[in-house]
């Protein structure tokens, strides 16, 4: 049996847990599962960690203080069954975040997610972060999850994605232009057999540049920072879920940039006066928003394992209804970035960039729903209304 080979992106190879310094440690907001490997391993060698553990419907969890969403074992800021068992008693959760492993042919690919304050930094600070470099795991988790099988396959899908990254990352269009060539690619992909993707790919792209180019050669090139309407703010809080003080002060700081066009009801939210104005004549301003947002898609198509990975286990979902999501996040991200632009049009500090970044993760990466039928609900997935959007928070 070949061993799988680990591949780290260049951002997860270089991130080291900064623990009890962490802004906003992994151990509050959300549930901590407990694999059944580590599970075991406490049952047989270290039967009071099961007094830690609490039997969900879901699974075994770590337990929790009462009342509040941080596991029980946290103490100024480290953990406790770190530091008095090892790291090798953690659950593969805890071992792992803010990594993410996944099989693609015989390469394990490591890439992270930017729900962590660290990942975030580095995602918008390091040099080359999308590039793959050879670093071994310290600790593979029990269950890694693969959806491309065998070296053939390996090469088909690493094209696919490398295609993906590098039109996405391209010094030459804006981060908008690429997003909406993306969506057209993504509906020519589910046109098409899989086993031709990686021979039509290219030829896909370069379609789609050739219907941007002409749209936006008819429209004049104009965009402005206009939502169409008062959904896509209704749905970031709906499916934000924001609870904790960092996060609600966060949506405080994007409410007061963010007014009404007029006084109707259904108006749409347009940028403050004067903001945009400031910003549209800042063109080192313009060009670390770009950065950023690239930068965004680039850690999301590693993260999503994209076109490839499902964001719902094993359900069964169009290219398309994939790209949903990560083009509503698209707008998310736009719109909290232009919030923070000072009266002068200045865009927010790398550091403030990487704390929008990683709430906004933090709050939509890891939800238990299904996001791509949640926004067909709210009327967000059709291609038409995703492109004005996108065009529109620029």
């Amino acid at each position: 049996m070949q061993t799988m080979e680990d591949k780290h992106y260049n951002y997860a190879a270089q991130f080291q847990c900064i623990a009890d310094r962490c802004e906003d440690s992994c151990c509050n907001g959300w549930d901590i599962c407990v694999d059944e490997a580590t599970h075991e391993k406490y049952r047989e060698h270290a039967p009071k960690l099961l007094d830690y553990v609490e039997i969900k419907t879901d699974g075994p969890a770590m337990r929790q203080v009462e009342g509040t969403k941080t596991c029980g074992q946290l103490r100024e800021g480290l953990c406790r069954i770190h530091s008095d068992y090892g790291e090798s008693y953690l659950p593969d959760t805890c071992s792992m975040y803010p990594k993410r492993a996944v099989r693609i042919g015989e390469s394990l690919l490591v890439g992270a997610t930017s729900s962590c304050p660290e990942i975030a930094r580095l995602i918008l600070s390091v040099d080359s972060p999308f590039t793959l470099v050879e670093k071994s795991l310290l600790r593979r988790p029990s269950v890694i999850p693969g959806w491309i099988t065998g070296s053939e396959m390996e090469n088909y899908a690493m094209s696919i994605m490398a295609r993906f990254m590098e039109e996405t990352q391209r010094s030459d269009i804006s981060a908008e232009q690429a997003l909406v060539q993306v969506i057209h690619v993504c509906t020519m992909l589910d046109r098409e057999h899989k086993d031709n993707w990686a021979q039509q790919i290219g030829r896909f792209f370069l379609q789609a540049e050739n219907i941007e180019n002409r749209r936006l050669k008819s429209a004049g090139n104009t965009n402005k920072a206009l939502l169409p309407s008062g959904q896509i703010m209704q749905t970031m809080y709906l499916l934000g879920n924001f609870k904790s003080v960092r996060s609600l002060q966060f949506l405080a700081s994007l409410q007061k940039a963010f007014v009404k066009d007029d006084e109707r009801e259904d108006s749409p939210y347009i940028l403050r006066p004067g903001l945009l104005e400031a910003f549209d004549s800042n063109i080192e301003a313009q060009d670390v928003i770009d950065e950023t947002l690239k930068r965004y898609l680039g850690a999301e198509i590693i993260r999503r394992v994209f076109p490839f990975g499902n964001e719902r286990g094993n359900k069964k979902q169009t290219v398309y209804e994939k790209v949903v999501p990560l083009a509503v996040y698209f707008c998310f991200l736009k719109i909290a970035l232009l919030a923070h632009i000072d009266k002068e049009g200045n865009p927010p500090e790398l550091e403030k960039r990487a704390t929008i970044l990683q709430i906004l993760s933090k709050a939509l990466n890891h939800l238990p729903c299904d996001v791509a039928g949640f926004l067909k609900g709210k009327g967000l997935s059709d291609s038409n209304l995703l492109q004005v959007m996108i065009y529109k928070t620029a």
